[in-house]
């Protein structure tokens, strides 16, 4: 039997892994490299996009519709997922509703309606903050409340004696607020966020949040124990180690992928596409 950090390695595993369903079958859901179960959550997303622009073109949604339908689904999604947490059967069967709470696709689905109708309102919005002061204050209380919340949210369930699913899309609406606030920036933050390096790694952090895991165990393994360093020094050289690994796969990988299925798939498919409808006549 095969085990990767403690965890079996059996086919089922590797399947859902591979093909990136390992998120729809709780006890799969962090199996083989935890970190990527957001990866299966996102293909959900992705695979549901053209069918919410058709239904906003459609319907001619606005911005102000699809985000009044996203809270509304939040607040749905947020009331179930509490109760669930406050209820016997959590307490019966903590680890399988813990994975369906935190990692199942459809209890996220109400962060990415509410990230489409952000996008919505940002395309269709001129309006711009154009104030150091305003753009800080409105970025930093959103951040504020977020940091806030996640320090304190043992507290804040005690107090009001009922468990919210704090790991599961609760903070999106402060996100959303967040980042809308930081595009709609147009003061010296806006350029100090925009300079190459810190875009740079903006890209570069989907690498690094799916590589925290594998990454780890080479460097554990090749580097870590011969060099002898302090616990800090360890951790800091790892995440230098992690970030320039990432960034090689953002320039080798990511890009050219984005660039064939942005720009020369849809050509090859124009190409190919009459020749293969001739020929089915």
């Amino acid at each position: 039997m095969i085990y990767i950090r403690g965890k079996e390695l059996n086919l089922i595993s590797l399947i859902l892994s591979l093909t990136l369903l390992q998120s729809w079958f709780s006890s799969y859901s962090l199996s083989l490299n935890s970190p990527t179960w957001v990866i299966s959550v996102l293909v959900f997303f992705y695979f549901t996009f053209p069918m919410i622009l058709s239904t906003v073109k459609k319907y001619n949604l606005t911005a102000i519709k699809v985000l009044v339908f996203a809270l509304s689904l939040w607040g749905v999604t947020q009331a179930i997922l509490s109760s669930v947490l406050s209820s016997e059967m959590y307490k019966d069967f903590p680890i399988f509703f813990n994975y369906l709470i935190n990692y199942f696709p459809l209890s996220h689905f109400c962060s990415f309606l509410l990230g489409v109708s952000g996008g919505m309102w940002f395309n269709a919005s001129k309006y711009a903050i154009r104030n150091i002061y305003q753009s800080i204050a409105l970025a930093g209380s959103a951040a504020f409340l977020v940091v806030f919340i996640i320090n304190n949210q043992f507290q804040i369930a005690n107090y009001l004696g009922f468990k919210f699913a704090f790991a599961s899309s609760f903070f999106a609406p402060l996100f959303l607020i967040f980042i809308i606030s930081i595009s709609m920036c147009q003061s010296k933050v806006a350029k100090i966020l925009s300079a190459k390096p810190l875009v740079l790694l903006g890209e570069a952090s989907y690498s690094l949040y799916v590589l925290q895991m594998p990454i780890y165990i080479i460097y554990r393994y090749f580097f870590a124990g011969s060099l002898e360093l302090s616990l800090v020094s360890d951790f800091y050289l790892y995440l230098v180690f992690l970030i320039l690994i990432s960034i090689f796969c953002l320039i080798a990988f990511e890009r050219p992928t984005y660039k064939f299925i942005r720009f020369s798939l849809p050509k090859l498919a124009e190409d190919h596409l009459p020749i293969a409808f001739i020929r089915t006549k």
